[in-house]
Formats: C-alpha cells, structure tokens, sequence
C-alpha cells in the first residue's frame, strides 16, 4: 500500500483505516504518559476518533504533515484532551455515566509537549507486528511456510519473546531443507522480505523515501534505547 492520498476519493477511507491499526498506541499513551483510567481513555480516543476525525478536519490535514504522522497524530490527541478536560473543569462535573475526571494536576499537563515513549514503543509495536503478519501471508502464499517457521523460530522469538531457538541442525532436517546452506539461504530471503516489507508498511504513513528513511532511523535510535517488546507482548 502506497502512502495515502487524500485528494484521490478513497483517500479518506484508506487514511481512516491506517489510522486504526494505531489507536492502541494512541491508548497507551493517554493511560502511561498521561495516566488516565483505561476506561476515560478510551473515552478521549472513541470522542477523538468522532469529533476529530469522522466529523472533523483532521484527515483533511493530514497529508501536510504526513513525514511526522506521529508527532501529527499525537499532538492533535492531546489538544483534544486537553480541551475536553478545559470543559469537565468549567462545567465541574464528572461524565455522565462514566468514572470521575481526574481533574487534579490537569492544568499542570497543558502545554507539556507531546512526545512520549510509551506511544512511540506502542507505535512500533504495531509496525513489527503487521510487517511480521504481512511476512507470513507471504510466506504461505508462495508455499514456502517453512520459511517463515525458520525465520519465526531462529530470529522473530529469540528476539522478541526471549524463547530460545531449536538447535539450527535440527530445524533443517524437521522442516525438509536439503542442507544448512538452502536454510542459510531461505532465512537470507525471509530477512530480505521483512526489510522490504517494514519499508512499505512506514511508507503508508510517509510521503517519499526520503521521509521513509527518516523515519526508520528514528524509529531504530527509539529501539536503541527501549525493547520493542517490554511490556511482555509477543506478536499477534
């Protein structure tokens, strides 16, 4: 999938769409870096998603920024926190039917600037775990399964659940490749895949290569100093 256009008649949709592979992020933010209740969060993020996005402007702008959908997208959530914490101040009152609104410290939040690990581990979390799903689709579609069950076992499980890998010797002979060499190479190509298709699934998000390339390169210096996976998720 290309990097979404809005000006094309399907762009709206396809933007919506993509944007829903991150609300999870969009959630993890609000309850770690912002420490709402899971349930008010999930207030803020259906309210957002209607007011912002369906009835909004949002999308309509989203292409100007499209090199920085984070920043975009994560700045936008917060302003529309904020605003909806500026009214349950005025009007002094809890939701109608909901928690009550952690209104102390509110005012201290505004105008912290919105960057925030937790979304950008979630983000990446998301990321890994569609290009990780697009590779075993590919992999099974082109029959070649025991390439993906090499590549999940020697590199995806060590790497991303901690499991220890079967003895390499052992996987070839289990899955049918001829030698260590055809294995050797088959894992080449399953890598060479994953790269390809991590690339296209930041591209839905960013406007050229260009942004593509900056992109990845924060997202590996984020992975640098965090564990994709330190919150004990696996992929899906």
């Amino acid at each position: 999938m290309r990097a979404v256009d809005l000006h094309a008649p399907e762009g709206e949709q396809a933007l919506g769409e993509l944007l829903g592979r991150y609300l999870s992020a969009l959630k993890t933010h609000l309850t770690q870096a912002r420490k709402l209740t899971p349930d008010y969060a999930d207030d803020i993020v259906q309210g957002f998603v209607m007011d912002k996005i369906l009835r909004g402007q949002l999308l309509a702008h989203a292409n100007e920024s499209r090199g920085r959908f984070r920043t975009f997208l994560l700045t936008a959530l917060d302003r529309y926190m904020f605003n909806q914490f500026r009214r349950d101040l005025a009007r002094r009152r809890a939701p109608e039917g909901g928690p009550p609104i952690p209104l102390d410290g509110i005012q201290d939040l505004v105008g912290v600037p919105p960057a925030s690990p937790f979304f950008d581990m979630a983000w990446i979390r998301e990321i890994i775990d569609e290009t990780l799903r697009r590779v075993k689709q590919d992999c099974n579609s082109v029959h070649r399964r025991r390439y993906w069950t090499l590549f999940e076992d020697r590199i995806v499980n060590p790497l991303l659940t901690g499991q220890e890998a079967r003895p390499y010797r052992r996987l070839v002979s289990e899955l049918g490749f001829s030698s260590p060499m055809q294995a050797s190479n088959a894992l080449v190509t399953v890598k060479r895949m994953f790269i390809r298709i991590f690339r296209d699934v930041v591209r839905e998000y960013a406007n050229d290569e260009q942004s593509v390339d900056r992109e990845i390169e924060e997202l590996c210096a984020i992975l640098s100093e965090h564990s994709v996976y330190q919150q004990g998720r696996g992929p899906r």
